[in-house]
């Protein structure tokens, strides 16, 4: 069984990279798990693995050496987030990375991308890279519209009939980040911080 997640973006480096590498240590992935990131931008593999390694806080020698192994579960494609060819391109990708593994092969979709291509983006991964030969899983994060009313759109349009009380076991909101915008600035000056 394989399973592959999608990252890429500087919240990735900072964030969801160290935690990928916190699950690894503890041996909590999948053996056959990789891990792609994807984004817009063009990155070398190895520019792509310095900055991924740059911000994973080491705590022993052991640590240390687990480096060459997790990055060699870390790839990444550049892309757009609203062409067809870019995630056909994906998909190719992740096929050939699944192609020794026998079985089922799960893909899990981390989205932390802006509401003005989350729609794009996610039919983009719905059409061109979803598996027909085990499961997949969209975790999204990052706010749902830029006000009440394209929120609600969004809710309806995706999820209208499972997010109730039935279908969610719980929602937490974590408010908690010590780094600023660093580079973000653009980005919150469309969207708000509190939003975020």
């Amino acid at each position: 069984m394989a399973r592959s997640r999608k990252f890429a973006g500087d919240l990735a480096f900072k964030k969801t990279y160290p935690a990928l590498f916190g699950l690894f240590r503890n041996d909590l992935l999948p053996e056959n798990c990789q891990i792609i990131g994807y984004a817009r931008s063009h990155i070398e593999l190895a520019e792509f693995h310095k900055r991924v390694s740059s911000k994973i806080k080491l705590h022993s020698d052991a640590e240390k050496d687990l480096i060459p192994k997790f990055l060699a579960k870390c790839t990444y494609v550049s892309g757009k987030y609203d062409d067809p060819a870019s995630f056909e391109n994906l998909n190719n990708f992740v096929s050939s990375v699944e192609l020794p593994v026998s079985g089922k092969k799960h893909r899990v979709f981390y989205m932390a991308l802006p509401p003005s291509v989350f729609i794009p983006a996610s039919a983009g991964l719905k059409q061109n890279v979803y598996t027909s030969s085990g499961s997949n899983r969209l975790v999204v994060e990052k706010p749902f519209g830029k006000d009440f009313d394209s929120s609600k759109e969004f809710a309806n349009v995706f999820f209208g009939a499972v997010w109730n009380r039935f279908y969610i076991d719980n929602v937490q909101i974590t408010f908690k980040e010590k780094i600023g915008t660093e580079g973000r600035g653009g980005y919150f000056d469309e969207f708000g911080i509190i939003r975020d």
